[in-house]
C-alpha cells in the first residue's frame, strides 16, 4: 500500500505543469497614451497595451505597431482614464512587469497579476485491484506583492491566490 501510495504520489508531482493560461492573452485590448524606455535606454511614446498574461506591451505610433516582451523594456507609464499615471518596472531577476504601488527614499512596494494552470493526474487500484486514472485542473490568479529595496533588490513578500479548481474525474 505504501508503495501504491508513493507511487501516486510520485506521478501527481512529476506529471504537474504550470503555464500561462492563453485563453486571456485573445482578451479585448485597452490602449492607453504612455511612453516606454526601452532596455537600450530608447524612450518610445504611444498608445499602449499591456498583456499581464503574456508580459509583453504594444505600442501603436501612428500606422506603425510593435511588441516588446519584458525583457526588451525597463519601464513604461501609462495614463488611465482618471488621468492618473501608472509606472510598471521590469526587474531583470523576475522578467515581469511589475505596478509600482508606492515608493520613498529607501524602498519601493510593486505588485502584479498573473494566470497559471496546474494539470494533475493520478492513478490508483480500486478495492478489486484495478488501476484507475483520474485528472483535475486547477486555475489559479496570483496577486504578488514586492518589496524593492534601495539597491533595486525585489523581494517577495506576500502572495494572494484566488483558485478555481474541478474536481477529480475518472479518465
Amino acid at each position: 500500500m505504501k508503495i501504491l501510495v508513493a507511487a501516486a504520489l510520485s506521478i501527481i508531482l512529476f506529471s504537474s505543469a504550470f503555464s500561462q493560461d492563453k485563453r486571456f492573452a485573445n482578451e479585448d485590448e485597452t490602449w492607453l497614451d504612455g511612453y516606454a524606455y526601452l532596455s537600450s535606454g530608447e524612450k518610445v511614446k504611444g498608445k499602449i497595451s499591456y498583456h499581464y498574461v503574456t508580459e509583453t506591451i504594444k505600442i501603436k505610433r501612428g500606422s506603425t505597431l510593435k511588441t516588446y516582451p519584458a525583457r526588451k523594456i525597463s519601464r513604461f507609464t501609462v495614463v488611465v482614464g482618471t488621468g492618473e499615471k501608472k509606472e510598471y518596472f521590469v526587474f531583470r531577476e523576475l522578467n515581469e512587469f511589475l505596478l509600482l504601488q508606492y515608493k520613498n527614499n529607501k524602498a519601493a512596494i510593486f505588485n502584479n497579476f498573473d494566470y497559471v494552470q496546474k494539470n494533475e493526474s493520478l492513478s490508483y487500484a480500486d478495492a478489486n485491484g484495478n488501476t484507475q486514472s483520474a485528472s483535475r485542473s486547477t486555475e489559479a490568479l496570483l496577486k504578488r506583492i514586492y518589496l524593492v529595496d534601495k539597491n533595486a533588490e525585489p523581494y517577495r513578500i506576500m502572495e494572494a491566490k484566488i483558485e478555481r479548481k474541478s474536481g477529480y474525474g475518472k479518465n
